[in-house]
């Protein structure tokens, strides 16, 4: 499609004629345009500065469109391989995602899937995909196999363990034979080859629900049972996770860039967030605050974050930011063939009773680790300590005590600790124990002379 407005100067090397856009036209039931799309990344820039005839790239970028089976968005082709447009297209809680090609996708497209949760539907090969990032079950071809078929289901919707669990299973019971758990097959499913050999939706932490076709028949909506018993989505937990984080760290900043809106009109919030863990309304993990509520927006007060939007539907604007270097020199190619260990199975998040035992078991597996020939060695999460009450310094005898393995062997130790939060630290007292400071959940790496890298 050309655009005779279009900003973009002539092309010299097609006659001085207009590149036009990569376009993609939604036409609705009615026959009318409901909207178009832009390719935001045409291919592709070659190393002389010369490109293919792929149109200008667009400076739209994302866009949505609610039909009436969902919220759908658009990429084509060469967009396969930036996933800023794709993060986009999930923070704006589509359900699928149309993306017309001269290829198939393959691996970034079932990524994307998995980790976006939406439906993708390619042109290139006809592999439309689901939210688990698998081939629909029931895809098939027709017509000299140019035509591909499948049926998707939108209503079939993530969960996560955290704080639904309990809720999840009453639905289930309360639901039974309209609503079920899927799952997806393990690909470590070969016996004491990894740990985990069972469903990767649950070794996830999710849940995966779906109506069964009575329920579909039977008009059941597992959004809006969700919705109705309180029960919040991944995506949604997601996003709220994202917006309550990020708000405790800008809060935390000398000059937070924060907007609160109020019923749509942007004011400004007081640089200095003071939090208040006097009353119980206060004290909660996100450690809320007085003068820059709310921490997890809400429909009511709207917070936003750099950049800052003028648009009234904005809940909240990532800080989301990306510095591309330039990669750092290949390595010794006798090195970059190395033997790594997991110790998998220990003991997360480890309370104070427990870290004199779990750093023993620790330095018992290091060492088995590197016997068994291990070039690096990466344990678990917190497994040194998990509570502020038994934070740990970066520099500690704790951590010594894994640096002398690790240049006893001559490897790369990776482990994780609750560190402790200077004293200067600018997050508050935790509301909850109202007492000390929660430290960092931190990961150290150490280096082969066991030093901290």
């Amino acid at each position: 499609m050309c655009i005779r407005d279009s900003p973009y100067p002539a092309d010299s090397s097609h006659g001085d004629r207009k590149l036009g856009y990569n376009t993609v036209v939604i036409i609705g039931r009615d026959g009318e345009m409901v909207g178009y799309y832009r390719k935001s990344w045409p291919c592709c820039p070659g190393p002389d500065g010369s490109s293919m005839d792929d149109g200008y790239p667009s400076r739209e970028l994302v866009k949505t469109f609610d039909l009436d089976f969902g919220r759908v968005g658009v990429q084509t082709c060469f967009d396969m391989n930036f996933d800023d447009t794709w993060h986009q297209l999930y923070a704006a809680n589509v359900d699928m995602v149309f993306w017309p090609s001269a290829y198939g996708g393959g691996m970034p497209m079932r990524a994307y899937a998995q980790l976006y949760h939406f439906n993708i539907v390619p042109v290139g090969w006809g592999d439309i995909t689901d939210i688990t990032g698998q081939v629909a079950q029931d895809l098939h071809a027709v017509v000299d196999k140019k035509l591909f078929m499948a049926t998707l289901d939108l209503d079939m919707t993530y969960t996560h363990d955290d704080f639904v669990a309990a809720k999840v299973q009453q639905l289930l019971t309360n639901y039974t034979g309209l609503i079920e758990l899927l799952a997806v097959p393990e690909y470590c499913s070969t016996p004491h080859n990894c740990l985990q050999t069972a469903d990767l939706v649950r070794q996830s932490g999710f849940y995966l629900i779906a109506r069964t076709d009575r329920g579909y028949h039977q008009g059941v909506s597992v959004r809006q049972l969700l919705r109705e018993h309180q029960i919040e989505t991944l995506r949604e937990y997601q996003h709220r996770s994202r917006a309550a984080i990020n708000m405790q760290r800008q809060a935390a900043a000398a000059s937070p860039n924060l907007v609160r809106r109020s019923a749509g009109v942007p004011s400004a919030v007081p640089p200095s967030c003071n939090y208040n863990s006097s009353t119980p309304a206060h004290a909660t993990p996100f450690g809320r605050n007085t003068t820059c509520e709310p921490l997890i927006p809400d429909g009511s007060s709207r917070v936003e974050m750099g950049p800052l939007s003028v648009l009234s539907d904005v809940l909240y604007a990532d800080t989301r930011t990306a510095v591309y270097t330039t990669p750092a020199a290949p390595p010794d190619p006798k090195k970059s063939k190395l033997k790594l260990a997991a110790i998998a199975g220990m003991e997360c998040c480890v309370p104070a009773a427990n870290v004199s035992t779990s750093i023993k078991l620790g330095l018992e597996k290091v060492d088995q680790a590197a016997r068994l020939g291990s070039s690096v060695v990466v344990l678990p999460e917190e497994f040194m300590c998990g509570e502020a009450e038994c934070a740990l310094e970066l520099d500690g005898p704790e951590v010594r005590s894994f640096g002398a393995l690790a240049k006893k062997y001559s490897i790369y130790i990776v482990l994780g600790l609750r560190v402790v939060a200077p004293a200067d630290d600018p997050y508050p007292v935790d509301p909850v124990r109202s007492h000390d400071k929660l430290g960092y959940n931190t990961v150290v790496i150490l280096g082969r002379d066991g030093e901290m890298v």
